[in-house]
């Protein structure tokens, strides 16, 4: 096999054999390159490092309370109509009223499965969903007369919910 032959056969080994010098050097650039750029990002970290524990960093502040910012301080629940702040405790409500009828309220605890119904419900009784996400989930029976009462219903009509512990919520 002739010198010719070889060559033509292994194109790497040529490449590197003609340009062997240029191959070095610019290997020799990028290994400067990576070193550099790993000095950096060391030198960023050993920086930013602060304190025995490694952790870094400023600490978060945790604000105080004063006894005059507890006196200035708004309710967390505010109430949708003029009447009093609704409670994140809950009262039990007793009465509702609207559109000029009163309906006692009776409890029913919402199952696991989220399913509540006003079956077996007596006319002038109202349902309080307890355990809803929402304070205040009532329902009527579907009855005629509850029917046409809600459809008459305009916007501005108040509703009244009156509680066991005598409190009284307005909504219109």
């Amino acid at each position: 096999m002739s010198n010719d032959e070889q060559q033509t056969q292994n194109p790497i080994r040529r490449f590197i054999n003609e340009r062997g010098l240029v191959l070095l050097i610019g290997l020799a650039i990028l290994g400067l390159i990576l070193i550099c750029v790993i000095g950096i990002l060391l030198l960023n970290t050993l920086n930013q490092t602060d304190g025995a524990d490694g952790s870094g960093g400023t600490p978060t502040p945790i604000p105080t309370r004063s006894e005059s910012d507890a006196v200035q301080e708004e309710a967390i629940v505010v109430g949708v109509s003029d009447s009093t702040t609704v409670s994140v405790t809950l009262d039990a409500p007793s009465s509702l009223q609207l559109g000029g009828q009163s309906f006692t309220v009776q409890t029913q605890v919402l199952s696991a499965d989220g399913i509540w119904s006003t079956a077996g419900i007596g006319d002038g009784t109202a349902v309080w969903i307890y355990g809803s996400i929402i304070n205040y989930v009532l329902g009527l029976p579907v009855a005629g007369n509850n029917r046409a009462l809600i459809e008459q219903m305009v916007p501005g009509d108040e509703i009244v919910l009156t509680m066991r512990g005598g409190g009284k919520h307005t909504f219109v």
